[in-house]
C-alpha cells in the first residue's frame, strides 16, 4: 500500500486526513499507515491497514494509533 492508496481508503470517513506515516513490520513490510485527523476541536490520529481496514475512532497519540494498527494487522504491538 502506498500513501496515496491509504488516503483513498480514508477519503470518505475522514476527508481531512493528512500527514500519513508508514508503519512497518519487523520484516520491513508496510502494515499500514497512521494519519492525523484534523478539522476537529483537537487533532487526533487514525490508522488504515494495508488490507484496507480503517480505524472507527481516533487515538490521542500517534503511538497509540500505531499500536492498534499493529494489532489489527496481526503484527506484534
Amino acid at each position: 500500500m502506498t500513501p496515496d492508496e491509504a488516503r483513498a481508503q480514508v477519503r470518505y470517513s475522514c476527508p481531512s486526513a493528512c500527514d500519513f506515516e508508514a508503519v512497518r513490520g519487523e520484516d520491513g513490510a508496510v502494515l499500514g499507515y497512521t494519519y492525523a485527523r484534523t478539522g476537529r476541536p483537537d487533532t487526533d490520529f487514525g490508522w488504515v491497514t494495508a488490507g484496507g481496514q480503517v480505524a472507527a475512532a481516533g487515538d490521542w497519540y500517534r503511538s497509540q494509533a500505531e499500536e492498534v494498527l499493529r494489532l489489527a494487522a496481526g503484527g506484534a504491538a
